[in-house]
C-alpha cells in the first residue's frame, strides 16, 4: 500500500497537529515550513540532480536538497521542534558549475518557486537502490518476501527503461546486544549479488521493541557509495520497530534526515506489522524530509502479523510487488530530451476538436493535452481543485469561489503527466 504524502499536505497538517501531536515531542520533529523549487530548462524539460540550498539573510544554509526526476526540490525550515526559529531569505541553485539565486521566495502556501535555466537537456541514467532491512526475530515474513520478490521488482523497472544503469545494495541490521549490528552488501551493477546477499539473511535476535534503526540509516546514508551523479537515489527502509528514543539517537536521526536530503537520497519507509503510531509519525517525517513517500503493509498483504490502521482518510491497497515497481518507476521517469517544445502545435482531432476529456459526467478538462492553459468545468458545489504531479505532490490548490469553470496554467511546469 502506498500513501501519497504531498498529495495530502493539508491532511498532514491536521493529523500532525491533533492525532500525532504527542509524537512530535518524542522525536522532536515537526515538518511544516515547506518550500518547493521547480527547475526547468530552455526546452521545458525538468532539471534533475541540481543542488538547492535554502538560506537565511546572513547566508547560513537552513536546508540542502537535490532536484528530483521531475525537477523539483523540497526544502524545509524549522524542521525540528527544538531548533531556533529560522526565516528563509533566498534559495541558491548550483548546477553545471553555475550559481542561480531566487530572492523573492514563496512558501508552499504561496506557490512554487519556479526557475528557468538556459541549459541543454542532460540526464544521468544512474539509479541507486538500497534495501535497509530490520533482521530481528519478528521480520521473518518480510525477509522471506524480499528473498522471493526483490529481483523481480528491479527487473520490472529495468524492463520499463533499458537506459537505466541500476545499482543495488543492502544493509541488514539488528540491535546493540545481538549477534551483529549491521551487515552490508555494497552497491553493485550485478543484481544477483544483492539478491544472493538477501537470500543468505535470516530473522533473529531483538527481544525488546526498539532496534538499531539509527545505526542502519547511518551506514546506509554515510557508508554506502552513492553515485555522485544520478537520476534517482532510493533507500527502502523495511522495518517493524522504531529506533531507541535516547536524546543522542533522536538528534542523530534528525541529522541523518538532513544528510540524506543533501545527498539526494529519498528514504521510502515500508512499515511492517508491529509498527505503532509513534513509529508511523517518525517514518512519515523521514519520507517528508527526504522527498520520499511513506508506504506500509496492511492485513491484506498476508505478510507478517497484525497491522495498525494508518492515520489517513483513504488509501489504496495494491500488491507489494506492484507498489515497489511503481514507486521506482515514478521516481525515475524523465521524458526524453527534445520531446516537447512550447511552440509545438497539438494535432486537431476531427472527432474531438476541442480536446475535451470527460473526467465524470459533470466534470471536463480541456484541451488535453495542452502546453499552457487548460479549462476545468466543475461539478456543482466543488470548492477546491488540486493540481499534482505524477509522484503525488500538490503543485497548486485553487479555490473555486463558487465558480463552475476555472483555468489552470501549466506552462511553468516541465513536460509530463499531471493530475487534477
Amino acid at each position: 500500500l502506498w500513501i501519497l504524502f504531498f498529495q495530502k499536505w493539508e491532511l498532514w497538517h491536521d493529523i500532525s497537529s491533533e492525532i500525532l501531536q504527542a509524537h512530535q515531542q518524542t522525536w522532536q520533529i515537526n515538518p511544516r515550513s515547506r518550500y518547493v523549487v521547480q527547475l526547468i530548462n530552455s526546452n521545458h524539460n525538468p532539471i534533475s540532480d541540481a543542488l538547492v540550498l535554502l538560506q537565511d539573510k546572513s547566508g547560513k544554509v537552513i536546508w540542502r536538497a537535490k532536484s528530483d526526476n521531475t525537477g523539483k526540490a523540497e526544502l524545509w525550515s524549522n524542521f525540528t521542534t527544538d531548533s531556533a526559529a529560522m526565516i528563509p531569505a533566498s534559495i541558491i541553485i548550483h548546477y553545471n558549475k553555475q550559481n542561480y539565486v531566487i530572492e523573492k521566495i514563496k512558501s508552499i502556501k504561496e506557490g512554487i518557486n519556479t526557475l528557468f535555466i538556459k541549459t541543454p537537456c542532460a540526464y544521468s541514467n544512474n539509479m541507486d537502490i538500497a534495501f535497509v532491512v530490520d533482521a530481528t526475530g519478528s521480520m521473518g515474513d518480510e525477509i522471506q518476501y524480499l528473498k522471493e520478490e526483490m529481483q523481480d521488482v528491479i527487473q520490472k523497472v529495468q524492463g520499463q527503461d533499458q537506459s537505466l544503469k541500476i545499482r543495488t545494495s543492502s544493509v541488514f541490521y539488528r540491535d546493540f546486544s545481538d549477534e551483529y549490528l549491521t551487515k552490508i552488501s555494497p552497491f553493485t551493477t550485478n543484481l544477483s549479488t544483492t539478491a544472493n546477499f538477501i537470500k543468505e539473511q535470516n530473522a533473529g535476535g531483538g527481544g525488546d521493541f526498539p532496534e538499531a534503526v539509527d545505526e542502519a540509516l547511518a551506514v546506509g546514508i554515510r557508508d554506502l557509495d552513492w553515485s555522485e551523479s544520478a537520476r534517482t537515489r532510493i533507500l527502502f527502509l523495511v522495518l517493524d520497530a522504531p529506533p531507541h528514543q535516547d536524546k543522542e539517537i533522536v538528534q542523530r536521526i534528525q541529522q541523518l534526515i538532513q544528510e540524506a536530503s543533501a545527498k539526494g537520497i529519498r528514504v521510502i519507509p515500508l512499515s511492517a506489522s508491529g509498527i505503532d503510531k509513534s513509529t508511523e509519525y517518525l517514518m512519515r517525517c523521514l519520507a517528508l524530509g527526504t522527498n520520499g513517500t511513506y508506504t506500509f503493509l496492511t492485513n491484506h498483504s498476508g505478510i507478517g502479523g497484525d497491522h495498525i490502521a494508518p492515520t489517513t482518510d483513504t488509501f489504496k491497497v495494491e500488491l507489494v510487488n506492484d507498489l515497489l515497481a511503481r514507486v521506482l518507476y515514478q521516481f525515475s521517469y524523465i521524458p526524453a530530451c527534445g520531446s516537447y517544445s512550447k511552440t509545438d502545435s497539438i494535432d486537431i482531432d476531427n472527432d474531438n476538436p476541442f480536446l475535451i476529456f470527460d473526467v465524470t459526467n459533470n466534470m471536463k478538462v480541456y484541451p488535453n493535452p495542452t502546453s499552457d492553459f487548460c479549462t476545468v468545468d466543475l461539478p456543482e458545489n466543488a470548492q477546491l481543485v488540486f493540481l499534482s504531479d505524477m509522484s503525488g505532490k500538490i503543485l497548486e490548490q485553487i479555490a473555486t469561489q463558487s465558480q463552475n469553470r476555472i483555468q489552470i496554467n501549466v506552462s511553468n511546469y516541465p513536460v509530463g503527466m499531471y493530475f487534477i
